[in-house]
């Protein structure tokens, strides 16, 4: 069962579709409670979006594109859509993919029936190397990352689905061995939340990465604790070398890469504004990741952070001196910090 939410974003609103939060009690709950969802991630879209507008005039007037991986309910997606994106939001599970596809529609950015300058393609499929991935039987509800582990460690009755891989599906945008100039990348954002198989998804980029035709990307590092039989952030995954080796990649093809530490989605509760902290030894943070050791803005610590790889090298720098405004703002009663 679906459910409506008005999310305000700035100047703009949209009708986004949750579930019913008697069933998702974590990222529905959270939407419906607070109107946001990973605030941390949710600014640094907002913060490239302003800067870059997907709409644009001119020489340049082709529409800017954001990739969604594991896009649950669709927040992130309805936001990039809701800015005039063209989007693309994967989602492989039922319920979740059904809410961006309610969202689509309901705002006009469903591509065969689009009222609106964004659009919203919703593609119920994994992102993944692999050619098939498993993932449980008649999933009703929010099942988020878990679904992966779940059927490795309980494959019977598990479901196969075929994957794609990102280089094949934008494979249009590349153009040979010539590389993007600056300003010109045609993805403004690929962000992945697929817990902690994050890192395969992007791999599945390495070309569109290599030729610059994707400007950030903003993923979900969970390398793992190692503990078998858990299907939670503490089990195996994927690693700390498997990890270090794509971030790497992107530091090697002249990304610059940041933590971007937890922020709550309460904003009673905030005390610091959002960060991108850089990250220069990405093999010391994966290893902080899988030993429990990344700390968020409300001083806890986990076994997963948010890493921003950014084509630009200055962008982290700006991203933390305005949200560092927008808390101050904020703090002095100007308005709610989003």
């Amino acid at each position: 069962m679906q459910q409506l939410v008005r999310i305000s974003d700035g100047p703009r609103s949209f009708f986004q579709a949750t579930l019913d939060v008697a069933t998702d009690r974590f990222v529905s709950r959270v939407v419906n409670d607070h109107r946001v969802w990973d605030v941390h991630v949710a600014e640094v879209l907002q913060f490239v979006l302003d800067e870059k507008p997907c709409i644009r005039h001119g020489r340049s007037a082709q529409q800017g594109i954001v990739v969604d991986v594991g896009a649950n309910i669709g927040y992130f997606s309805s936001m990039a859509a809701s800015r005039g994106c063209d989007t693309h939001a994967f989602e492989p599970q039922g319920a979740t993919s059904t809410c961006v596809h309610v969202s689509a529609c309901m705002n006009g950015w469903a591509p065969d029936e689009q009222r609106a300058e964004g659009r919203l393609s919703v593609h119920k499929v994994p992102v993944s190397p692999h050619k098939t991935l498993s993932f449980p039987p008649g999933a009703a509800g929010n099942t988020g990352g878990v679904s992966a582990d779940y059927c490795r460690l309980h494959p019977e009755g598990c479901a196969q689905q075929s994957t794609v891989q990102l280089d094949a599906v934008f494979g249009t945008l590349l153009r040979g061995p010539a590389a993007y100039g600056s300003g010109e990348e045609p993805i403004l954002v690929l962000k992945t939340d697929i817990e902690g198989y994050d890192i395969e998804a992007v791999e599945t980029a390495k070309r569109l990465i290599a030729a610059h035709a994707i400007a950030n990307v903003v993923l979900e590092l969970t390398p793992g604790g190692g503990k078998a039989g858990s299907a939670g952030a503490d089990g195996v995954k994927l690693g700390v070398e498997h990890n270090t080796r794509m971030l790497k990649y992107l530091q090697e093809h002249g990304y610059t890469l940041a933590q971007l530490p937890f922020q709550t989605e309460d904003p009673k509760h905030r005390t610091k504004p959002c960060q991108a902290i850089r990250v220069d030894d990405a093999e010391e943070l994966v290893r902080r990741c899988s030993q429990k050791k990344c700390r968020g803005l409300d001083g806890e610590e986990r076994w997963h952070t948010d890493v921003w790889a950014a084509i630009d090298p200055t962008a982290h720098k700006r991203f933390t001196r305005n949200s560092a405004k927008a808390f101050r703002r904020a703090a002095k009663g100007a308005g709610h910090y989003h």
